[in-house]
């Protein structure tokens, strides 16, 4: 899998530290993915943006099934927003999404990749991985760095310390 880290430096403690992306793109380039977004304890609210032409399947906040408040069908811009109860502990907010490329960008004709996005905080890291078949490679063009396994499990593990630093702060021993 190809791993690639677009970050931008944010320091407010309303920011959320790290989207983790996971894709698997089959031969027909069909797409099936898991979102894994790092909620700061403030956020009351989290909205998220998923791009057209995918859609949500399973949602788990905190390991607890959720339904969102899904975008209206005329709605241009596919926000859904999942409401948290406020409290004292960072959240973790986890879906299920899937779609399909064109038929023309898994003969190689370029695409531009949107995957989803939290809207209205600031984001510190975003991670994708991207698995693909053995067939096919992937050449990436962007913003952002191509990380090997070891670059992406150091920014996993950076982001799960700071949490678990701010647990540690609000909970002492």
């Amino acid at each position: 899998g190809e791993e690639v880290d677009s970050s931008v430096i944010v320091d407010s403690p309303l920011a959320v530290p790290l989207i983790d992306i996971e894709v698997m793109v089959d031969e027909r380039g069909r797409i099936s993915g898991v979102c894994c977004i790092e909620l700061p304890m403030q956020a009351t609210e989290v909205q998220f943006r998923v791009p057209e032409g995918f859609r949500v399947y399973e949602m788990l906040l905190d390991g607890q099934q959720v339904q969102p408040k899904a975008p209206r069908r005329d709605s241009p811009s596919e926000v859904w927003a999942v409401p948290i109860r406020a409290g004292f502990w960072p959240h973790e907010l986890v879906f299920v999404f899937v779609g399909e490329f064109e038929a023309t960008t898994m003969q190689g004709e370029p695409v531009s990749l949107a995957f989803p996005s939290v809207v209205g905080i600031p984001v510190k890291q975003v991670l994708w991985t991207i698995n693909h078949p053995m067939s096919r490679s992937i050449r990436f063009a962007g913003p952002g760095d191509v990380l090997n396994e070891y670059e992406s499990g150091e920014i996993r593990t950076n982001a799960q310390t700071e949490i678990n630093d701010l647990i540690t702060t609000i909970s002492p021993a």
